[in-house]
């Protein structure tokens, strides 16, 4: 009596039986549709050799696939090791919206013929409109049988990672080893989960500390970890291979590479980039001041085009989108928010300091128009900070960037020709560092605070290295 009473509290408040996704083994090109790239080829040849959960170290360049390659690995980790769902933690709020619909796609795209639940776990997920609409009424796929629901129980913060399902910020994961109260709830909510990590290059010291104390309790509870990078230094690979007390090997293999670790051991495979999308990417110095960062993406695009100006500092987004000369709001015609010149060119701003909802809607509108599968006419520029740094799918004709540590400005680099297209305005892809001209590296104080963004020593190494490679370099 006492079960059955159980279960029906349970079947009340959402807490489905958690059977694996997929219970029989699949192809990737079964999973999605398309033949794999060399990196998601080197995870699913992997998987079948783990004979326990582990921790999966992906690093390759941007937009070969890594987030499916992860989609991918925790199918067949859950159906091998019965792990109870999945979460991923990302570095911003905004990556963590694009994720979420991402994975509600993913998800649906399963045709499983139960009901799953999944939450987006960070503060601004109410203005989400995507994850209200799960919550208030349900999403159902007629086709598939399957119902994905942000059930009303799990949606309280503190029960959130309790969900099968979820897409977060890595703060959420990390609070489960902070002292805050109810800490453990958190933490078994994450164990005999498979976690992924995105874009772990992008932690700080403390948060990247945190992580490593994570993935020593997320070991000990039976969990797998998938960790995602574009760039990683050698220093972080040591480290995780302290947590599965082992060492890396005396030489490792060439990046792009797929690490395994597991307790005792470490092993690593290299693989190819894809070849389709190795270019070369244009460097050029430009002065750091505003005028000339906007008069040279405006020759660019002479011809038309989508430009991405991303800055370091909200008040040089704000001095730069004030630089061109106002025109008719948009949003007198339609939904956007931005303002079009007496040219037809479109400018729109984004950034991290605007209101919830509103920052909500400029980030919405970012991927409507610079995503993938946008409607790519006319002459549109996004002026930006490092919101639109990394994960968010933008793909844009010209990108003129603030100088920053090398890490970030390959990240910039990526949303420059990210999807192949027939046909572009400009005929080659060209990268606009301000702060990279002249003999002498730019003074970081003010009037450009670049020092207090970003460490000094890293910023001057970063120019050194740039400056060495005038002509071109070779996107990662």
């Amino acid at each position: 009596m006492r079960r059955a009473n159980a279960d029906q509290a349970l079947d009340a408040i959402g807490w489905e039986t958690r059977t694996p996704l997929s219970p029989e083994a699949k192809s990737f090109e079964q999973v999605f549709s398309f033949a794999p790239r060399p990196l998601q080829q080197a995870v699913a040849d992997a998987l079948p050799d783990l004979k326990e959960p582990a921790i999966l170290l992906v690093e390759a360049p941007m937009g070969e696939g890594k987030t499916e390659a992860a989609l991918f690995a925790h199918l067949e980790l859950q159906r091998r090791f019965g792990h109870r769902g999945l979460y991923v933690a990302l570095p911003t709020k905004a990556t963590g919206n694009a994720m979420f619909k991402r994975t509600l796609k993913f998800l649906h795209s399963q045709g499983t013929d139960r009901k799953l639940d999944l939450q987006l776990v960070h503060g601004a997920k109410l203005l989400n409109d995507t994850f209200q609409n799960l919550r208030l009424s349900g999403i159902h796929d007629p086709a598939t049988g399957g119902d994905v629901r942000a059930g009303e129980w799990f949606t309280n913060k503190k029960r959130a990672l309790l969900s099968e399902y979820g897409v977060g910020t890595v703060d959420q994961a990390l609070l489960p080893i902070l002292p805050v109260r109810h800490n453990f709830v958190r933490l078994w909510g994450l164990a005999n989960r498979v976690v992924v990590f995105d874009e772990i290059h992008a932690y700080d010291t403390y948060t990247g500390t945190l992580l490593f104390h994570l993935l020593r309790w997320l070991q000990a509870l039976g969990s797998s970890v998938v960790l995602l990078s574009a760039t990683l230094s050698p220093s972080i690979r040591r480290k995780l291979a302290e947590v599965v007390d082992a060492g890396l090997p005396v030489q490792e293999v060439e990046y792009p590479r797929l690490s395994v670790f597991r307790p005792g051991a470490v092993e690593q495979k290299h693989f190819e980039a894809d070849p389709a999308r190795r270019r070369t990417i244009g460097l050029q110095a430009i002065p750091t001041d505003l005028p000339r960062m906007r008069s040279t993406i405006g020759d660019h695009l002479a011809s038309g085009g989508m430009g991405l100006a991303l800055v370091n500092t909200v008040q040089r987004a704000q001095d730069l989108y004030r630089l061109f000369p106002e025109g008719e709001p948009l949003e007198r015609e339609s939904q956007r928010v931005g303002k079009r010149l007496a040219d037809g060119t479109e400018v729109f701003l984004f950034h991290a300091r605007f209101p919830a909802d509103q920052r909500q809607k400029r980030e919405d509108q970012a991927l409507e128009i610079f995503g993938e599968g946008a409607s790519r006419t006319g002459r549109k520029i996004l002026i930006a900070t490092q919101v639109a740094e990394q994960s968010l799918d933008l793909d844009f004709d010209l990108v003129a960037t603030d100088l920053a540590p090398i890490d970030l400005v390959l990240q910039r680099a990526g949303r420059l020709w990210r999807h192949a297209r027939k046909l572009r305005p400009v005929s080659e892809p060209i990268l606009l560092v301000a702060g990279l001209g002249g003999d002498e590296p730019p003074s970081f104080g003010k009037p450009l605070w670049w020092g207090a963004v970003y460490r000094e020593d890293i910023l001057l190494r970063t120019w050194s290295l740039l400056r060495a490679r005038q002509c071109a370099f070779r996107s990662i």
